[in-house]
């Protein structure tokens, strides 16, 4: 289930994880953040996510609602 899932990928990245988070992605993903250009591929989200934990303490995440529509 897509909920189930999401809580899992967010669980891992509130770890600083970076292997955890990059094996959420398939090799040629792209993701896109607001305000900086796309991170292509797995390696490089596991890099950009590397950077980020080192520049960081701590994530958390607390959802608050969940809505899917169409192929989001």
């Amino acid at each position: 289930m897509l909920q189930t899932r999401m809580a899992k990928y967010f669980g891992v990245l509130d770890t600083l994880d970076a292997d955890g988070v990059a094996a959420f992605f398939s090799t040629g993903a792209t993701l896109r953040l607001a305000g900086a250009s796309p991170i292509l591929g797995r390696a490089a989200i596991r890099k950009a996510f590397l950077q980020l934990s080192l520049e960081v303490e701590d994530i958390h995440h607390a959802p608050v609602a969940f809505w899917t529509a169409g192929s989001l």
